[in-house]
């Protein structure tokens, strides 16, 4: 499977995603490319599963924090 980065319409959401994720690039580079092509689709499929579940219609970069913040440091 293809990583494919989640578009936002807030550049600010789009940031903050991007450092995210270069900050669990950075986490796993020891491990061998398949391991870490595998936590970053993991990673990415739970931001999109959280992202897509928003009820309330919140503010997409509030949304995005609090999604960030339940899975932790990388």
């Amino acid at each position: 499977m293809k990583f494919k980065e989640i578009e936002f319409e807030n550049r600010n959401c789009t940031r903050i995603y991007r450092d995210y994720l270069k900050r669990v690039r950075n986490t796993v580079k020891v491990l061998n490319e398949q391991n870490q092509q595998e936590i970053l689709l993991e990673i990415n499929s739970h931001l999109f599963e959280g992202f897509s579940d928003n009820p309330n219609g919140r503010d997409e970069v509030e949304h995005l924090l609090d999604i960030l913040e339940k899975l932790g440091q990388p």
